[in-house]
């Protein structure tokens, strides 16, 4: 198993567009196998979740007595400068890189037109789509 550096951004940006491509279920051959691997990338967004929650926690706001702030539904309460704070690590976290282990794909048909995977599966081609650059400007 191959293992690469990768960001939670990238991770975010995977996690994303499984969501979209199999937002109306797993119902082809292609979405049963986008679903097992979400299955196995759900670690990672897990791990990045408990990462989250930690800066949120470190940044939220305490009573005298130590007791945490909540606001009216619920969450945590933050300070102007704690929110600045909370932010800037935020965006550090999503740009931070960890180890990912690459999906290993061994029956590949019907995965073809998921480019988005290219980067974090190993085992298939991708085909290469040239895009015109009148085409990328809006």
């Amino acid at each position: 198993m191959t293992q690469v550096k990768k960001t939670y951004g990238e991770m975010l940006g995977l996690v994303q567009a499984l969501n979209i491509s199999l937002r109306n279920g797993a119902n082809t051959i292609g979405e049963k196998k986008l679903q097992k691997i979400a299955e196995l990338v759900k670690k990672y967004i897990d791990e990045y979740n408990e990462k989250l929650e930690d800066i949120r926690l470190d940044n939220a706001s305490v009573d005298d007595k130590g007791n945490l702030v909540l606001d009216d539904k619920g969450g945590y309460a933050y300070t102007k400068d704690a929110t600045k704070k909370l932010k800037s690590e935020v965006v550090k976290l999503i740009d931070s890189e960890f180890d990912f282990e690459l999906v290993q794909i061994y029956r590949p048909s019907g995965l073809e037109k998921y480019v988005f995977l290219k980067d974090f599966v190993e085992g298939m081609e991708f085909e290469e789509v040239e895009q015109d650059e009148e085409e990328i400007q809006l």
